[in-house]
């Protein structure tokens, strides 16, 4: 999902070309993954398997404004949609389709920068999946605005424009803010989209620069964002059925290399022997969080006082 997209990612030869057909060959593996894991493995191992993937919430600049709340939409469809669609529901999501056959179209092409699945592909890559393993961390407003047929891009492609309002708390990255009804939002979503399956978050947190041991806001955030998931289990009837804290320490961050620390221990990057410090979120996290297995009845909780079964881990890998 980064391929061509990204700061983070490798830069595309021919933009808003190669971007979709690195995508489109990643699906078909993950296909081929998902079904000799199947063949071969499930009969004697009887595990699960599925992929990962990456979302933002885009929310309407203008909620009262139509081709804002269409845009937002527009937006998770060409984010999440472009692999899920495919994967939970059968084929790329029409609204894509359609902006990047017509634009496409306006360029003087033969036919679409987006490849097509043949009907047997998309029956192949259609039910791949055990379950549906996320990535949240944030989300971003949205406004429509029409850019010119003739430009080739995949992000102009979408006809919108994504902003992070600046009101939302930041964090240590200029990309994060804090945003904690969004993963509610987005988990909401997924049930409605996709028939509710079960979802596993297998990355949420939050950097910061300094590289603090008593990282307060760490905890809020930990505290806020889970207590949206519990929303979402108890009011929303989200399937959730674990979370993963992004991450266990303080790790190398794509291009922002040691600056940007995600960790619940701090890494002295300094020291020969890479120093592990435990930071006040990491006890936070085993006490309130892990030892009870989700938040238990002593917890404060503004919605309920229940116990709230979830497998919960920390993240120690960039990949899933």
């Amino acid at each position: 999902m980064i391929y061509g997209t990204s700061i983070q990612g490798f830069r595309e030869a021919r933009p808003g070309v190669d971007c979709y057909i690195v995508g489109h060959n990643l699906l078909k593996a993950h296909a081929t993954a998902y079904h000799s894991y199947v063949n071969d493995f499930k009969p004697t191992q009887n595990g699960q398997i599925g992929i990962s993937l990456n979302s933002e919430w885009y929310e309407p600049k203008d909620p009262l404004r139509p081709k804002d709340v269409a845009a937002a939409e527009r937006a998770i469809e060409f984010y999440l949609g472009w692999f899920a669609n495919p994967i939970y529901v059968g084929d790329y999501p029409q609204v894509m389709k359609d902006f990047i056959g017509n634009k496409s179209t306006a360029q003087g092409r033969n036919e679409s920068r987006l490849p097509e699945f043949t009907a047997a592909e998309i029956e192949y890559i259609k039910g791949t999946h055990d379950f549906f393993a996320l990535n949240f961390y944030t989300a971003q407003e949205v406004t429509h605005k029409h850019f010119d047929d003739t430009l080739v891009s995949q992000s102009l492609d979408q006809d919108l424009v994504k902003t992070r309002n600046r009101d939302w708390p930041g964090s240590g990255s200029v990309w994060l803010k804090v945003v904690p009804w969004s993963i509610r939002s987005n988990l909401a979503y997924i049930k409605r989209k996709y028939n509710n399956p079960p979802i596993y978050i297998t990355e949420n947190g939050v950097s910061d620069k300094e590289g603090m041991l008593n990282d307060e806001q760490r905890i809020d955030f930990f505290n806020q964002y889970i207590n949206e998931v519990l929303k979402a289990y108890l009011l929303d009837g989200v399937d959730v059925r674990g979370y993963t804290a992004w991450s266990l320490m303080d790790n190398f961050e794509w291009h922002s290399g040691y600056t940007e620390r995600f960790g619940l221990h701090h890494v002295d990057f300094e020291s020969p022997e890479r120093t592990r410090t435990a930071k006040s979120s990491s006890s936070w996290y085993a006490e309130n969080i892990i030892k009870n297995n989700g938040f238990s009845a002593a917890t404060k909780l503004k919605i309920t006082l229940c116990y709230v079964p979830l497998v919960v881990t920390l993240g120690m890998a960039a990949w899933i």
